[in-house]
């Protein structure tokens, strides 16, 4: 497994990719661009990653620096085709590594809680749940 930011059109077309319904039905029900990512990336606390096995693209991940520069916040996402072969727990070593290099002290996340396999994957890497997100909606 090798991983290298993501630099390039091809990498934030491959990024944008991983954004279907199959891969990410717990954060995004909408398309997205791969030029809002690449804009995106030129923030200079925003660092995004794509991991490759073999040279094959599975999985992204980001790391962005808060105000408070002690923690940063992470997302992630293994392709489909990927998951359940231990990818996922690789990256969370490979993201902390990152997020200790930028001076961080705490990296926080976001996940659903009917969203098993990644509650799974944080828990074992050893996170703990730090507080609660409300999400609400209203229909119009």
């Amino acid at each position: 497994m090798n991983y290298y930011k993501a630099k390039t059109k091809e990498d934030f077309k491959f990024i944008a990719s991983l954004f279907r319904v199959d891969n990410t039905q717990y954060m995004l029900n909408k398309k997205v661009d791969y030029k809002s990512l690449m804009e995106a990336n030129e923030l200079k606390q925003k660092h995004n990653f794509i991991v490759a096995i073999n040279d094959k693209k599975v999985a992204w991940f980001n790391i962005f620096q808060s105000v408070n520069k002690e923690r940063v916040n992470m997302g992630m996402i293994v392709d489909k085709e990927h998951q359940g072969q231990g990818y996922a727990q690789k990256i969370m070593e490979i993201i902390e590594k990152e997020a200790k290099e930028l001076g961080a002290k705490k990296i926080r996340l976001n996940v659903f809680e009917d969203n098993i396999a990644a509650v799974h994957v944080y828990k074992k890497a050893m996170f703990k749940e730090a507080g609660r997100l409300i999400n609400m909606e209203k229909e119009i």
